[in-house]
């Protein structure tokens, strides 16, 4: 009978010893974390029917990439880091034709706007100056057999274009070009694909050394390729879902895509290409509508859309902040019950967040500063007292042992 009771006090010691390890290690985890501050600074809205394409922050201002809808023309926005519009420019074709703004690049002060026009053959790039004038315009208008999806500037002078070309035998294949803008010289990179219908939809990413773009083919699916310098493919990746979108961080490659009613990330790194996919399991808690672009900040992965606030039953605009294990840290909600918001992109700059999207029917842009604040003591404070009473519980069932 003793044994018996000496054996259970030794089994209960021992398993006061292992949480009390658990719980000491969720304490020290906790306290060398600091907590993420969010602060809104300001929010804009700059316009009715517009739809926002592209943010980027040059130095100390923000270029904005909007598109009207109704009158179907381009708007680029330059707003100051306090929140000010410097100057806003309007720009539409001569002719009734159907625009396809891409992005915004910025190189030495200068904003080049790349749009494509009605049928993918026809490329206009607007160079626009840091007072809001079109200092110079280029056109290319590429073969019948060659459509443009997107491009990416590798320099001053030199764009890369991405789309599909018509080869006989093949049907169509990914192709990658060389546009000169200033000797308006179309030149091959890469050529390939399958006997099927292959098309180049984006380049997520571009440097001297890699070339990163996302595919879809009639054969293969939907599929990620990185490039060498030389346009032979070096990695390739299937993603079986709908991209959203994408960004590139680091040595970092972060694709944000949707498939049978749940949301995943796959991150590429370049230098060691290696892939990581993970499924968001904890958003699949929240009152998700949907859900649109990632952005990086630090150690943070934003990932931007709308939400159901079941309060009011409307529709808000959300940022979900996650953490290293891509886990909800923080929610951050923007509207009122009277009008359906969404954010649609967004943007981060070491301590500046910027999210753009549709306030009702107005396009609305917003600046938050993160920072670090203080631990959270109530949950020390929680660990402590539950390490107190576990260390309590070994001294009893101690002393009961040696009895």
């Amino acid at each position: 009978m003793i044994k018996d009771i000496r054996y259970r006090n030794t089994l209960v010691l021992a398993i006061l010893v292992v949480l009390l390890i658990i719980s000491n290690y969720m304490f020290i985890s906790l306290a060398s974390t600091q907590s993420l501050i969010i602060n809104e600074n300001w929010r804009l809205l700059l316009g009715k029917d517009m739809v926002p394409l592209d943010i980027k922050i040059a130095g100390q201002t923000i270029m904005v990439l909007a598109m009207n809808i109704v009158g179907n023309e381009l708007i680029i926005y330059n707003v100051s880091l306090s929140g000010k519009v410097n100057w806003g420019k309007t720009w539409s074709p001569s002719d009734n034709v159907t625009l396809f703004p891409l992005r915004l690049e910025i190189r030495d002060h200068y904003t080049y706007v790349p749009v494509l026009i009605s049928n993918r053959h026809h490329l206009i790039i607007l160079i626009i100056d840091e007072n809001g004038a079109i200092d110079k315009k280029y056109e290319l208008t590429t073969s019948k057999i060659i459509g443009i999806y997107d491009t990416t500037l590798l320099n001053t002078n030199i764009f890369l274009l991405a789309g599909t070309r018509y080869k006989a035998g093949y049907r169509l294949q990914y192709y990658l070009g060389k546009y000169n803008i200033e000797t308006n010289e179309l030149s091959n990179v890469s050529v390939w694909g399958t006997k099927d219908n292959d098309i180049i939809t984006r380049i997520i990413y571009a440097d001297n050394y890699k070339v990163v773009v996302l595919g879809n083919s009639t054969v293969d699916g939907q599929r990620i390729y990185i490039l060498n310098s030389g346009g032979d493919v070096i990695y390739k990746q299937s993603i079986d879902g709908i991209v959203l979108n994408n960004m590139f961080n680091g040595d970092d490659i972060y694709v944000l895509y949707y498939i049978s009613n749940k949301y995943y990330i796959t991150s590429i790194n370049l230098k060691e290409l290696s892939t990581t996919s993970i499924f968001l399991k904890s958003l699949q808690q929240e009152p998700i509508k949907k859900l649109n672009s990632i952005s990086k900040c630090g150690d943070y992965l934003l990932v931007m859309g709308s939400a159901y606030n079941t309060k009011y039953g409307s529709v808000y605009g959300a940022i979900y902040v996650l953490d290293k294990s891509y886990s909800v840290l923080k929610t951050i909600l923007i509207g009122n019950p009277d009008l359906s918001t969404s954010i649609l992109i967004g943007t981060c700059n070491e301590n500046m967040l910027l999210a753009s999207g549709l306030f009702g029917d107005k396009l609305f842009l917003s600046s938050y500063t993160l920072s670090s604040g203080a631990n959270n003591w109530e949950q020390l404070l929680l660990y402590i007292i539950t390490n107190v009473i576990i260390i309590a519980s070994i001294i009893i069932v101690f002393y009961k042992i040696k009895k």
